[in-house]
């Protein structure tokens, strides 16, 4: 299954180094067509539960460069929560 993840332009060199963790593999990128700060980066993933379409990652910095994912939550194309948050490990 294929969700998105929005995430700020600017802010695309730190997702590049903190991408190691999110689940799946990514498989393209694009413009936001509504927001030109934005970029949306479709991941593929054997983890979304049914229906997903938008991946919501929590963010740790654990170090100078490191980065853990805490929780990840799921919601579906029109935007509604559809999965509980999934904590994960700290």
């Amino acid at each position: 299954m294929t969700v998105e993840l929005h995430v700020a332009t600017a802010l695309l060199h730190d997702f590049d180094t903190a991408h190691n963790p999110l689940p799946g593999r990514e498989v393209a990128r694009r413009p936001s067509p509504v927001n030109p700060a934005v970029t949306i980066v479709d991941l593929e993933t054997a983890d979304a539960p049914e229906g997903a379409a938008l991946i919501d990652p929590i963010f740790r910095r654990t170090g100078l460069r490191e980065v853990r994912i805490t929780e990840i939550r799921w919601y579906d194309r029109d935007g509604y929560f559809i999965a509980p948050s999934i904590p994960l490990a700290a």
